[in-house]
């Protein structure tokens, strides 16, 4: 049951990280939701320990992903790699965020 639920979530986050552009859109990738998008895939997916080596915590990832998919309020820090920004964000907001990105692929393909 739960896996019916989270792997459409994880292909939407999938499809709403991955792609630079829209056809109407070119700066769709730049946006300030994608960025708090692929934050959260490094929440799931980049997580390290004290020493930089990788965790490997599907049940962390399950535990997130179940948050995302309820809209919980509940908060996630979210840091980026590159540039070391910390952004607090509720699982609400991104939930939002998510449907609203792919909300903007899905209609540029019925275009």
């Amino acid at each position: 049951q739960e896996n019916g639920r989270l792997l459409p979530l994880v292909l939407k986050l999938g499809v709403a990280t991955s792609r630079p552009s829209l056809p109407a859109n070119e700066s769709y990738g730049d946006h300030p939701d994608r960025y708090l998008l692929r934050l959260f895939q490094d929440l799931l997916y980049g997580s390290s320990d004290e020493e930089g080596r990788p965790l490997i915590s599907f049940a962390q990832a399950v535990h997130a992903l179940n948050k995302l998919d309820l809209g919980h309020d509940g908060r996630a820090l979210l840091t980026g790699r590159e540039d070391g920004a910390m952004v607090l964000v509720s699982y609400h907001e991104l939930k939002q965020v998510l449907e609203r990105s792919f909300g903007e692929i899905a209609a540029a393909a019925e275009q």
